[in-house]
């Protein structure tokens, strides 16, 4: 990341925030790496190195933690994708902030580090297992986030609004509900379609 000058200048917070909370400590026991055919298993106990390295790839490399019907269907984000849409939501101490799309839980914890013991993280998973997932990791890392189960596309309506709303998964049309949500000058930050995100 250094090398490559991918640290966000206007977020300095975000470098030792990813040094506190490694991506080792929110990555399940088993991974899922692309064969050449189709996704294939790889377990921590069975094979520490690969695992590892799949865990710690390059700067642009997401790990898949989950495959629906041969698909790769939730990651933990690559390293470069996580600071830079960090930095495009623009947090500050005290902010209230609703991510949807939880996975392992690690980025709700990135945020929490961000918005400090005054703020408030909200995260949103639709898969069951994947929610006590991230409920579990960011327990164990000392996060205060609220992690729900549920549809991230209506938001956290029972939560009060937020200043920053962030999705970790790309949409063609931001949700309204989403925009009710956010606070009078708040901010929306979603992987739009297949352009990136904004």
């Amino acid at each position: 990341m250094a090398s490559r000058g991918l640290w966000p200048a206007g977020s300095p917070w975000v470098r030792p925030a990813m040094r506190a909370l490694p991506r080792h400590a929110f990555a399940p026991d088993r991974l899922c790496a692309w064969s050449g055919h189709a996704y294939a298993s790889v377990d921590r106990t069975a094979t520490p190195g690969r695992w590892a390295d799949l865990v710690y790839g390059g700067p642009y490399d997401s790990t898949v933690i989950q495959v629906t019907d041969g698909f790769p269907s939730s990651s933990l984000s690559c390293e470069a994708v996580v600071a830079d849409m960090l930095d495009s939501l623009m947090l500050e101490p005290g902010h209230a902030v609703l991510e949807l799309g939880a996975a392992t839980g690690r980025n709700a914890a990135l945020m929490a580090h961000g918005v400090g013991p005054d703020g408030r993280v909200t995260t949103i998973e639709a898969d069951p297992r994947l929610s006590d997932l991230a409920r579990r990791n960011v327990s164990a890392a000392g996060a205060r986030v609220t992690v729900l189960t549920g549809d991230g596309t209506r938001g956290a309506p029972a939560h009060g609004r937020f200043h920053r709303v962030m999705a970790t998964y790309a949409v063609d049309l931001v949700p309204w509900a989403w925009v009710e949500q956010t606070r009078p000058g708040g901010r929306i930050v979603a992987p739009w379609g297949r352009l990136g995100h904004v």
